[in-house]
């Protein structure tokens, strides 16, 4: 007797058709006929609207100028297959295999691709307005003059992805990775979603931001070898010291910074990857910097060494009931990190958080970055 958790498995597990499968299929369909190819399949032009190809071996195929609106293809391997012009409007291709796929000009709009694997595609001038692409994996692919509008990619893996000449309006990218990304001549509105931009790479600490053109400058400012020589009078950068602080707390602090017109930069200082010369050179970049001391990390023991090293506003905030008292003494000999801890209730947190940056930590870091003046040091872009 198959047990529940045996069972769960099963139901999880990706329906896959060999090649033999999958030809027989699409003749029972009535898109072909004959003995199955030695060699490539040129389904070129078929009409598959409609059809449920689920699981289908199609890698390699020719499907260039195919009809496959409203077919059904998820869990398909679509790896290296011509889609040159097909129409997959209505599609349905969660978790396919499209990596390496040529997809120029294709019509996907409404189309499903909800996980799905499209990295190292061309996407080139393909329609995609409306379609889902939630955690997709988009990395390494071309995507020029291409229409996104209303498209859903949040938390895809844009990283080393070209879009250059796309449509984002409405688009949505929350959460998406944008690490090592593209982004030229791209039209965007106010609707557009950039909310927690990951700008981190793998084995790095989780880096977010919500703006495109600011996540490209911190991309590059983080892979640079030497120290930039200007800042984002925008920018600030946020060290939470604790993953285990709350997401009410990370969003109250964010939407704070946002709503006095500053773009927050948020940097996970809890992971065992953090590099202080990134850090200190982001610290370098920003307008000031706000250490998130709602629990304990592993790192504050080096925060003198990052304060020494980088000389930009530096303080820390921390809710009522919080102990700070792992709080190195050494930072108080560093006139650019603020005396004490900033205090903000738990109850009224939203409000709390933001008169502490307007009455005490902006008017102090505007007279801090006065008193740091270092010709060269941090000139505006």
């Amino acid at each position: 007797m198959e047990s529940k958790g045996i069972k769960q498995k099963n139901k999880q597990q990706k329906t896959v058709l060999s090649a033999g499968e999958t030809w027989q299929r699409l003749v029972d369909l009535g898109a072909t006929r004959g003995k199955i190819p030695d060699s490539h399949w040129d389904l070129s032009g078929v009409d598959l609207s409609g059809k449920d190809l689920t699981g289908a071996e199609l890698r390699q195929c020719n499907l260039s100028n195919a009809n496959l609106t409203g077919a059904t293809l998820k869990d398909a391997n679509l790896r290296r297959a011509n889609l040159f012009r097909a129409i997959l409007t209505k599609c349905a291709l969660p978790d396919a295999n499209l990596s390496k796929a040529f997809i120029l000009g294709a019509d996907l709009r409404k189309s499903n691709l909800r996980g799905a694997d499209l990295s190292y595609s061309n996407l080139t001038g393909a329609n995609l307005s409306n379609s889902s692409m939630v955690n997709a994996n988009l990395s390494h692919t071309d995507i020029i003059g291409a229409n996104l509008q209303e498209a859903d990619l949040t938390g895809a893996d844009l990283s080393n992805s070209i879009l250059i000449n796309v449509n984002i309006t409405k688009t949505r990218l929350d959460r998406a990775i944008v690490f090592g990304t593209t982004f030229a001549d791209f039209t965007a509105t106010q609707s557009t979603k950039t909310s927690d931009l990951v700008v981190s790479g793998t084995n790095q600490p989780l880096i977010t931001i919500d703006d495109i053109t600011a996540a490209r400058f911190v991309y590059s400012v983080i892979n640079r070898k030497n120290r930039p020589d200007f800042y984002d009078p925008m920018a600030v950068l946020v060290l939470s010291c604790s993953a285990e602080a709350s997401q009410a707390m990370h969003n109250a602090l964010k939407n704070a910074i946002a709503l006095i017109g500053l773009r927050p930069l948020m940097f996970d200082f809890n992971s065992p990857y953090v590099s202080m010369k990134i850090v200190s050179k982001l610290a370098l970049l920003s307008r000031f910097t706000v250490v998130d001391l709602n629990g304990i990390s592993p790192q504050l023991y080096r925060l003198p060494e990052l304060v020494k090293a980088t000389p930009a506003p530096f303080a820390a905030i921390a809710d009522t009931e919080t102990s700070t008292s792992a709080l190195p003494d050494e930072l108080h000999a560093y006139y650019w990190y603020k005396d004490g801890v900033l205090r903000y209730s738990a109850k009224a947190m939203a409000d709390d958080i933001l008169s502490i940056l307007t009455t005490e930590l902006l008017p102090w870091a505007e007279q801090t970055a006065t008193e740091l003046k270092e010709p060269g040091l941090r000139q505006h872009v």
